[in-house]
């Protein structure tokens, strides 16, 4: 951690001792996988929306990345009805697939 009047500090450090200001209080770092989101509560089947937020990318990505193959077909289920087809996607798979993939999410190359 470091002070504003750029000393070095250790976290238990409440007070710079070089300029006397409070240290910055520490932030928890944010997580960067899906393996280290904590999640308290997700529905087993998400919508397009829902799943779109959970991996935070639009749904228009997320629908090309089902039509270029790139999202394996167990992430998600599609519900054929008399007028239209519904797309359902597993939380638990959609998941783990986004702690697999390398880099960005992303519908290039």
């Amino acid at each position: 951690m470091q002070c504003k009047c750029g000393n070095e500090l250790p976290e238990e450090f409440r007070f710079c001792p070089a300029c006397g200001k409070p240290a910055p209080k520490p932030q928890n770092p944010v997580p960067r996988i899906a393996d280290e989101l904590e999640i308290k509560q997700v529905d087993p089947m998400l919508s397009p929306v829902e799943a779109a937020r959970l991996l935070k990318i639009s749904r228009w990505k997320l629908d090309e990345l089902r039509i270029q193959k790139k999202l394996p077909p167990n992430c998600y289920v599609i519900i054929s009805g008399k007028k239209k087809k519904t797309i359902r996607y597993r939380a638990k798979e959609l998941l783990n697939w986004a702690g697999t993939v390398e880099g960005p999410l992303t519908t290039a190359g």
